[in-house]
């Protein structure tokens, strides 16, 4: 369920109605948006028309569609570097780590029958 940041209960059913649309289209915008900038499409002038056009939308409206977009590539690829980062460190951590040595099979007999000795007594 999404997290209400207002009380939309209290609001008439109308605007209840336009909230819930605005937030569809909205969405939808978004993910383009996301799309067309990965895809390479650079001149925001452009891409802001195409997304008034597209989703019928203002220009102020479509702005804030660019900037939220724009902000989530870039925490994207900084959290994608980030958790490169910490993969190398683990992984240079686990080379490092001391592994244990292999007993031989004698020495493993052995150590039990010495234990079941242990364990009789």
């Amino acid at each position: 369920m999404a997290m209400k940041t207002y009380a939309t209960d209290k609001l008439p059913v109308i605007l209840q109605n336009l909230i819930a649309d605005y937030s569809n289209v909205y969405r939808f915008a978004l993910i383009f948006t996301v799309n067309q900038r990965l895809k390479g499409f650079s001149n925001k002038s452009k891409l802001n028309t195409l997304i008034q056009q597209t989703f019928k939308i203002n220009k102020r409206q479509a702005g804030a569609v660019i900037a939220d977009a724009d902000g989530k590539i870039d925490s994207a690829k900084k959290c994608r570097a980030n958790h490169i980062k910490q993969l190398e460190g683990k992984l240079k951590s686990a080379k490092e780590f001391p592994l244990p040595q292999l007993l031989s099979a004698e020495t493993f007999v052995h150590l039990i029958k010495e234990l079941r000795e242990l364990t009789l007594i």
